[in-house]
């Protein structure tokens, strides 16, 4: 219980630092990309990218998508509609499926496990030229799905990066 804990204060401590949390990621991929460069182990980042993209596009993806509404739109607790009813109504919040931080966590988590799996020789497997060929179709696919989601993102307004919260003073009028 008290590791749990203690692993909870520590979340809690990097939750509003959000450049020092990226850049460790960013050492973190550095790490892996030499392990790979020197070593090979191309299979281990082929799925990492698969991985590494599924989430990606759930960071990127509202729960609810304003362009396709449901024929029953859901129901807030206070039994008023999220979507909204009328042409001037307010749209609610951007709310994604994946959060940044949580995103952060589990994109720390992928490289982890992928750079000590780097350590197992057995893992060292081959890439054939099909292999290579579904790696440019994975990115197409890839490329085409964020871009996808970035035009939403784009035409809603929406940041899905917490950058802290604002300071007394910061805000700037319209």
């Amino acid at each position: 219980m008290e590791i749990k804990n203690r692993l909870q204060y520590y979340k809690d401590k990097l939750k509003g630092q959000f450049r020092h949390r990226w850049i460790s990621t960013f050492v973190l991929a550095c790490f892996y990309a030499i392990r790979v460069y020197l070593y090979g182990y191309y299979v281990v980042t082929f799925f990492l990218g698969i991985l590494l993209s599924c989430f990606t596009i759930l960071l990127l993806t509202s729960i609810i998508l304003p362009d396709h509404p449901d024929p029953d739109p859901p129901v807030s607790s206070d039994a008023q509609p999220i979507m909204p009813i009328k042409e001037f109504d307010e749209l609610r919040p951007f709310v994604p499926y994946l959060h940044e931080f949580t995103f952060w966590c589990i994109v720390n988590m992928l490289f982890c496990v992928a750079s000590s799996t780097t350590f197992i020789p057995m893992l060292n497997l081959d890439v054939y030229p099909y292999g290579y060929t579904l790696f440019v179709f994975w990115i197409l696919i890839t490329l085409i799905l964020v871009l996808d989601q970035l035009d939403n993102m784009k035409k809603y307004k929406y940041i899905p990066f917490y950058y802290g919260d604002k300071k007394q003073g910061e805000y700037k009028g319209k």
